[in-house]
């Protein structure tokens, strides 16, 4: 339009609707150039995960457990991180065994919910912890004492994997102390035979902390060996 104009004053009228045009369109976009440098500024603070170091995900209903294995295994006081544009707070400890690492990651709020209450940038978190190398460690609380029914629990265990159907699963059975005989062959039948723990007690800890090396073991040819 401007090489088209034939007078000064038609070129400065095509120059003031291009202006407008323009300041129009960058004031769309303000808000999501906003939203972009705080994310450039959150990045900062994503949870120090090494995507490096093999890594266990736990992963279960509120009160299964996962907080309590974290802490009884860590070598040192958990990191707690947020995750940008959400209130969810990652938990990661680590395991130091033969001068070798292990992270064990806990996620409220994230692994501990069906996905249709999830939002969108929660479900973005959950497909970056997705791409951590190693495997997702499923916590049964057997006893039904968190208020989840077994069946519940199976229920968010089978949604979970098709979820993070890239990662290898491995089930446990916490609580154990307090279950029934009853409670335990119920959660036999519902999710094979597991193997259980006390976390709370520290019984069955180290069982952990083994079966999870064994299966990073066969995932990752780089995967620390245990005596």
């Amino acid at each position: 339009d401007l090489k088209r104009a034939s007078t000064p004053s038609e070129a400065a009228r095509v120059r003031k609707g291009f202006m407008g045009r323009l300041s129009s369109l960058i004031r769309g976009l303000e808000e999501d150039l906003s939203t972009l440098s705080s994310l450039r500024e959150k990045m900062k603070d994503l949870p120090a995960a090494d995507p490096d170091t093999p890594t266990v995900i736990l992963a279960g209903y509120p009160g299964v457990g996962k907080s309590t294995i974290v802490r009884a295994i860590s070598s040192a006081k958990p990191e707690v991180r947020s995750y940008p544009f959400t209130t969810k707070e990652v938990i990661i400890g680590h395991v130091e065994v033969g001068g070798r690492r292990l992270q064990v990651v806990d996620t409220p709020g994230l692994l501990d919910r069906p996905l249709e209450k999830r939002s969108k940038t929660e479900m973005l978190a959950i497909s970056a912890l997705s791409r951590l190398p190693g495997l997702v460690a499923f916590i049964v609380d057997v006893s039904e004492s968190n208020g989840f029914t077994l069946n519940d629990q199976k229920s968010l265990y089978d949604e979970l994997r098709r979820t993070l159907s890239n990662n290898k699963f491995i089930t446990f059975f916490n609580k154990t102390d307090i279950s029934t005989p009853s409670q335990i062959t119920s959660a036999e039948s519902i999710f094979g035979p597991c193997n259980r723990m006390a976390a709370a007690k520290g019984q069955g800890l180290e069982a952990f902390i083994n079966s999870v090396l064994t299966e990073l073991q066969e995932n990752r040819a780089n995967t620390p060996h245990f005596d």
